[in-house]
C-alpha cells in the first residue's frame, strides 16, 4: 500500500498536483492513454515541460486546446465523464467531485446544484486535472493521503462575479474543518479544484508516518509571487508493513456513574466515531469503587471528544495527551468457508499474513441462521480461513 504526503509548500491547484505526480514519475503516455478515454467534444493536448526557478527543477503543466471558453453545468460534466471509456470506478469518483463542486458552489451562490453554470472552472483543463488525479491514484494504489497545514493568499481575484476576495468563496467552503494559515502572497495559491481535490483526499494533517520513500515530485504553478509557485509530494509504501500515526487518549475517573450509563456511554462513544473505548473498574478517594474511562480518538477529534466527556458523564475534568502508535496495515474481504460467509480482517504485508480477524458479528449471524451454537461455527471455520 502507497502512502503519499502533500507538502504544500506555496500553492495547491489540480494541474500542480497533476504536475509532480508527473514529476515524481507517473508516465506520460499513460496519462493521455487515460485522457484520450474521455472523448472530449474539443481537442487538447496535455505537456509536461521541465523548468529550473531559483536553481531548482520543477516539472509544470501545459495544456493546448481548441475549445472557446464557455459555460457548463454540472449535467454537461457528468455526461461527458459517463459517456467516456474511464473504469467505473474513476467515473464514480470523477463524477462525486463535480456533484461536492456543485453543492458548493450552489451554497455560495445560493442556487441549485444543477443551476450552477461554472465559470472559471468550466474549460476542459478542470477535467483533465480532476480525470487526471484519480487515474494517477487508482494506478499507483495510493490509499492514504497526509498534508501540511494550507497557506492561502490575500487580496482580490476577478471573477465572471466580479471582484472577490481570496481566497474565494468555493475554496473556503471546501477547506472547512482543514488547517489553513495567512500569508503575504497577494494572489490566490489555492484554487477550488486544488481544494476539491484535498477534500477528496480525505487527508490526516499530523505527523508524517514512518514509510519507506520511493518517489518525490515537484509541481510548478504558474502564479508570479517572487518564488517558486511549487507543490511537493512525497510517496512511499509502508514501513516494515505497519503503519505509524499521532492519536489523542483522553482519560478520567468517575465514582459517581452507575453501570447502566457506563453501557450507554460505549454507544455514545463509537456512534460519535471514537477509534476504541475502554473501562477499568478502579478505587478511588474514600474507598469508592469506579470507573477510569478511557478513550482514543483523532487529533481532528479531540476537543468533540473533550466536550462529549463534559456532556455525557459526570466527570468535572479529564486529562488528554498525544500518543504515537503503530498499525499493522490491513484489507477487510469477504471470506468463504464451511458454514458461510463472514468478513475478515486480514494483514496486507506478507511479514503479518499470518494475522487475521474475523468478525463477530458475522459469526452470530450465521449461527442464528442455522440455529448451530457459536462454538460449533468457529470450530468448523477451521484455521485460517480458506482463502478465495
Amino acid at each position: 500500500m502507497k502512502i503519499a504526503y502533500l507538502d504544500i509548500c506555496t500553492g495547491l491547484s489540480g494541474d500542480m498536483l497533476l504536475s509532480a505526480l508527473i514529476d515524481a514519475g507517473y508516465s506520460r503516455d499513460e496519462l493521455k492513454n487515460h485522457l484520450k478515454k474521455l472523448r472530449c467534444d474539443s481537442s487538447f493536448d496535455v505537456s509536461f515541460d521541465e523548468v529550473v526557478e531559483n536553481g531548482f527543477r520543477f516539472t509544470q503543466m501545459k495544456l493546448k486546446d481548441t475549445e472557446p471558453k464557455k459555460s457548463r453545468t454540472l449535467k454537461d460534466f457528468i455526461t461527458i465523464i459517463q459517456s467516456s471509456d474511464l473504469s467505473g470506478t474513476i467515473k464514480q469518483k470523477a463524477i462525486g467531485m463535480f456533484n461536492r463542486l456543485a453543492q458548493v458552489e450552489g451554497h455560495v451562490h445560493g442556487k441549485a446544484p444543477d443551476d450552477i453554470h461554472f465559470h472559471e472552472i468550466s474549460g476542459i483543463d478542470t477535467l483533465i486535472d480532476i480525470v487526471g488525479v484519480i487515474c494517477i491514484f487508482e494506478d499507483w494504489d495510493i490509499r492514504e493521503v497526509y498534508s501540511s497545514p494550507v497557506p492561502l493568499g490575500k487580496g482580490f481575484v476577478q471573477t465572471e462575479h466580479g471582484r472577490v476576495p481570496v481566497p474565494v468563496p468555493a475554496t473556503l467552503e471546501l477547506l472547512k474543518n482543514m488547517p489553513v494559515y495567512g500569508t503575504d502572497f497577494l494572489t490566490e495559491l489555492v484554487t477550488p479544484t486544488g481544494a476539491l481535490l484535498l477534500q477528496s483526499f480525505q487527508p490526516k494533517f499530523e505527523m508524517f508516518p514512518q514509510i519507506k520513500l520511493t518517489q518525490t515530485g515537484y509541481g510548478l504553478g504558474s502564479k508570479d509571487i517572487g518564488c517558486p509557485n511549487y507543490l511537493r509530494i512525497l510517496i512511499g509504501e509502508a514501513a516494515e508493513g505497519y503503519l505509524e500515526d499521532e492519536i489523542a487518549v483522553i482519560e478520567t475517573h468517575v465514582d459517581d456513574m452507575t453501570p447502566e450509563h457506563i453501557g450507554a456511554l460505549y454507544d455514545i462513544m463509537f456512534e460519535n466515531g471514537v477509534l476504541d473505548f475502554c473501562v477499568k473498574t478502579i478505587y478511588m478517594k474514600k474507598n469508592r469503587p469506579g470507573f477510569c474511562l478511557t478513550a482514543l480518538v483523532s487529533k481532528q477529534n479531540l476537543m468533540k471528544f473533550i466536550h462529549l466527556f463534559f456532556d455525557e458523564t459526570t466527570t468535572f475534568g479529564v486529562r488528554y495527551y498525544l500518543a504515537r502508535r503503530s498499525i499493522v496495515s490491513s484489507i477487510h474481504e469477504k471470506e468463504h468457508c464451511a458454514p458461510g460467509a463472514v468478513l475478515v480482517r486480514r494483514a496486507q504485508n506478507k511479514k503479518y499474513q499470518s494475522k487475521y480477524h474475523v468478525e463477530f458479528d458475522d459469526v452470530r449471524q450465521i449461527s442464528k441462521e442455522l440455529g448451530i451454537p457459536l462454538k460449533n461455527i468457529m470450530r468448523d471455520m477451521g484455521n485460517p480461513i480458506t482463502k478465495r
